[in-house]
């Protein structure tokens, strides 16, 4: 009978070892097929490589290009077309076509990430469909476009200053206007009294409305007023890959 524990501490043991030795097994199983399934992939890659190495090549130094010269620019964009720069409805030639939302989203996006001042923007575009005379063209109608939408940009925030300016003057009259009747003629006659109420409320709400107009709505023009702005001074250049 005292060999009981021992027979049964033999046999917990050996169960413990063949735990052990399935987890070993299995790990070392996981382990092969990993350096297995890393071979084959070498071997594929290799064997691809043979097969397509000069085509693989080409990319790779053409992806190359295209990071060493966004690195060096402060606004690059890819195009895979001058269109893509254009509106695609709106069949008219390059030197009066309205310019696509998608490049002027894209361009104001790069622009607030640079600091202020002569943007430079360049397009990089493939050398096989690069076409000098139709560049220049792009690059008149650019400017152009940035010219005139600075100016539109410029005479909105300009109007709504004004306008602003206008409605804050004219409230702070209606209030002194409501003020003085209130203490020069108090309630004399109903005509006083209705005049009161209607300048007291009026000269609030319009004074409060040009500030309003000055503070903020002026405010909101900004981003566009400063975009276009930087833009128009912009240089644009066309660059292959």
């Amino acid at each position: 009978m005292p060999e009981a524990p021992e027979r049964k501490q033999a046999s917990l043991e050996k169960k413990i070892e063949a735990k052990v030795e399935e987890k070993i097994e299995k790990d070392v199983e996981k382990k092969v097929e990993q350096k297995i399934e890393k071979q084959a992939e070498k071997r594929i890659e290799q064997k691809v490589e043979k097969k397509f190495g000069k085509e693989i090549s080409e990319i790779k130094a053409e992806l190359e290009a295209e990071k060493e010269f966004i690195a060096k620019s402060p606004i690059s964009i890819h195009v895979d077309s001058y269109d893509f720069i254009f509106d695609d409805f709106d069949p008219r030639p390059f030197s009066q076509r309205a310019l696509s939302d998608d490049f002027l989203r894209e361009a104001k996006k790069f622009a607030l990430e640079v600091k202020p001042g002569v943007l430079e923007l360049n397009f990089l575009i493939h050398e096989s469909i690069r076409k000098q005379e139709i560049e220049a063209t792009i690059k008149k109608r650019l400017h152009e476009h940035f010219r005139k939408s600075l100016a539109e940009s410029k005479k909105e925030h300009d109007w709504i200053v004004k306008k602003g300016s206008i409605m804050v003057l004219a409230g702070f009259a209606m209030t002194l206007g409501a003020a003085a009747i209130g203490y020069y003629f108090g309630e004399a006659s109903f005509l006083f009294v209705l005049i009161f109420v209607i300048l007291e409320p009026a000269g609030w709400f319009t004074f409060w409305t040009g500030l309003d107009q000055l503070f903020y709505e002026a405010r909101k023009t900004r981003p566009n007023l400063e975009f276009y702005a930087q833009m128009s001074k912009a240089e644009i250049n066309f660059q292959s890959y």
